[in-house]
């Protein structure tokens, strides 16, 4: 019962699962939380499963064109694979013959090394957040903080990713990444006082 996607908005169709037209009842962060605290209590092959499985990028993944990219799964031989999928191919592959279906533990392996990565880089963090100079030792503190933090996968995890990720851009061969500037300001805690601030900045990865 406590595995139970509908509570998410999630709805199963065979041995696939996809975006419900009803609202979830409960956050994607308490669901994968709870979802990580089952798979650590319980034995054998489920505790091996990788965090690229719940989903840490619902909501956020588009195409080129600006349309979703929805959390689903399908299970082969008895193993079960995730991925992002275009909303329109979900619906009718033959409306989005060229529809993108991206392994989802790849994907979310690529954008948190990216965010990490870029969290550890004192002069990206200076050139793309505008902070009082005697903040900027904190601000770069704070931020190989938060990128440890992404790098030990560990239950803040997701919620920091999803934090600082405004959305995520998939092309056949790179991938978009719009960190919230808002977000990287609080890391130094100047949000109020660079509060006008909220555009975001840009992280290109190849994807190939």
């Amino acid at each position: 019962m406590l595995r139970n996607v509908i509570y998410i908005g999630i709805i199963r169709q065979g041995s696939e699962r996809h975006q419900g037209e009803h609202e979830a009842i409960i956050a994607d962060d308490t669901f994968g939380r709870v979802q990580q605290i089952l798979t650590d209590q319980s034995p054998g092959e489920e505790a091996k499963i990788k965090r690229g499985t719940s989903a840490l990028l619902k909501g956020l993944v588009f195409d080129i064109n600006d349309g979703r990219l929805l959390p689903t799964h399908c299970n082969k031989k008895g193993q079960r694979y995730h991925y992002y999928t275009s909303e329109k191919r979900l619906r009718d592959a033959s409306q989005d013959p060229d529809g993108l279906r991206v392994p989802a533990a790849d994907l979310e392996e690529l954008v948190t090394k990216a965010i990490a990565s870029k969290l550890t880089n004192d002069q990206w963090l200076i050139e793309n957040v505008t902070v009082i100079p005697t903040t900027i030792p904190k601000l770069i503190q704070a931020a190989k903080t938060s990128a440890d933090t992404i790098i030990d996968k560990n239950l803040d995890s997701t919620h920091t990713v999803r934090k600082l990720i405004e959305r995520v851009v998939v092309e056949k061969s790179r991938v978009t990444i719009s960190v919230s500037k808002k977000e990287l300001l609080k890391l130094s805690s100047q949000d109020e006082q660079h509060e006008a601030i909220s555009e975001n900045t840009i992280i290109n990865q190849n994807s190939a």
